[in-house]
C-alpha cells in the first residue's frame, strides 16, 4: 500500500474519531478518498439502518440538471446492480459497475439513462454497515480512465460507527428501546 494511501486512510479514521457534523464529515472524507481514488462525481447517502431508506443526499454530480435528480434517485432504487442492499447481502462494501457486470455496464438502468449519457464509464460503489443495519452508501462515478481496480484496492468505508453517531435515525431509537438483552 502506497504512502498516500495510508495517510488518506488514517486521516479519514481521524476525522471519523471527531466530532464533525454528518455533512462535514463526509466532505472531508471525500476529499480524501479524492487524494488516492479518481472520481469525478458523488452521491452519498446516509440511510436509515433498519429500512436502508436514503435520509440525508450529498451529492456532486456535473451536469445533472436539477429537475432531474428525483429521476436519478429513482433509477438508483431500481438499479440491482450494486445495489447497496443487495452488497451487504453478499457480504461485499466496495465493488464498481465494470465489475459488477463482467464490463456491460449496459445492464444497469442507472448506466443506461443518467451515468453514461453524463460522460461516466465506471461507478465505484461503497456501502456502510455494521451489525445494527446499513448507515450509508456512496457512489463515486468516474468520466476519466484510472488504473484498473484503483477503487477497490484502496477504498474501504469509514468504520459505521463514527456514521451512525452523527445523527441516528428515529428508527434506531425506537428499536434499540425494545429490544431486551
Amino acid at each position: 500500500m502506497s504512502t498516500r494511501t495510508v495517510l488518506a486512510r488514517e486521516a479519514i479514521d481521524r476525522h471519523c474519531g471527531g466530532t464533525l457534523t454528518a455533512k462535514a464529515l463526509r466532505e472531508q472524507v471525500l476529499a480524501e478518498i479524492r487524494r488516492i481514488v479518481p472520481f469525478d462525481a458523488h452521491a452519498w447517502l446516509l440511510t436509515d439502518p433498519v429500512t436502508r431508506v436514503g435520509t440525508s443526499p450529498l451529492a456532486d454530480i456535473p451536469g445533472l440538471r436539477w429537475p432531474d435528480l428525483p429521476r436519478l434517485g429513482r433509477a438508483r432504487y431500481l438499479t440491482r446492480i450494486n445495489r447497496w442492499t443487495d452488497m451487504i447481502e453478499a457480504g461485499t462494501p466496495v465493488d464498481t459497475l465494470m465489475s459488477a457486470t463482467g464490463g456491460s455496464p449496459a445492464a444497469s438502468l442507472l448506466w443506461r439513462e443518467f451515468q453514461q449519457p453524463l460522460g461516466a464509464i465506471d461507478v465505484a460503489a461503497l456501502v456502510f454497515w455494521d451489525r445494527f443495519g446499513c448507515w450509508a452508501w456512496l457512489d463515486l462515478w468516474r468520466y476519466h480512465p484510472a488504473r484498473p481496480g484503483s477503487a477497490r484496492r484502496t477504498v474501504r468505508p469509514p468504520t459505521s460507527p463514527s456514521v451512525s453517531r452523527r445523527a441516528p435515525p428515529q428508527s434506531v431509537r425506537r428499536s434499540s428501546r425494545s429490544r431486551t438483552v
